[in-house]
Parts: structure tokens; C-alpha cells; sequence
């Protein structure tokens, strides 16, 4: 009994969290969705999805800061960089993280159409 009012206590802790996220303007409403979807993937598919999104990013992120460095930028792989860390994050509903990578996507874009 103590362990499931323990697990109820965290799971509120955690959806306070992510309702806070979204009146910060960080997540949207998809988070939230991915988050209930482990009711049918298993407790442990959100715990699990997180990481490897971050993984994920840091990865991609770390490629576009070394596209982003070179002295002839390939405007066609910066803007495949972009616009893989955009699905990502919005499929999980990284509103904040996904609307950056769009701006910096149709930056490339106009840049590319100038040179």
C-alpha cells in the first residue's frame, strides 16, 4: 500500500511538472500524450524515451555546431540537421526546441536561396 500511494505521490509530482513546462511555454500538450502512452507501452517507455531523445539531440547538435564551424558551409546539411532536431523534438511535443530549430531551418534556407 505504501509503495502505490508512493507511486501516485511521484506521478502527480511528475505531471505537476510537465503542466508546469507547458504554462512555461517549454512543451505542449504532446508531451503530456507521450508521456500516458507508457499506460499501453509499458511504465517504463516514457523513462526510456526521454534519454534517448536527448542522446539523440546532443548527437545532432554537436554535428550541426561542427557544420556550423566549417569554413564552406553545406547548406543542405545544416538544413537536414535542423529539420531532424525539429521532427524530434516536436513528435514529442518540445514545443520551445522545435519551434528554435524552425527558425534556424528557414535561417539556413534564406541564406542558402542569397549565395
Amino acid at each position: 500500500m505504501a509503495a502505490s500511494s508512493s507511486r501516485e505521490a511521484m506521478n502527480k509530482q511528475l505531471l505537476d511538472f510537465i503542466h508546469s513546462m507547458e504554462q512555461e511555454g517549454l512543451v505542449d500538450y504532446r508531451f503530456a500524450k507521450v508521456h500516458m502512452l507508457k499506460e499501453s507501452n509499458g511504465p517504463f517507455f516514457f523513462a526510456s524515451l526521454l534519454p534517448t531523445f536527448c542522446r539523440d539531440s546532443t548527437a545532432t547538435l554537436r554535428d550541426l555546431t561542427v557544420a556550423l564551424g566549417q569554413p564552406l558551409l553545406n547548406y543542405h546539411d545544416l538544413g537536414e540537421l535542423c529539420f531532424k532536431i525539429k521532427g524530434g523534438a516536436a513528435c514529442l511535443g518540445v514545443c520551445r526546441m522545435a519551434h528554435a530549430c524552425g527558425q534556424l531551418h528557414q535561417a539556413v534556407q534564406n541564406r542558402a536561396t542569397k549565395e
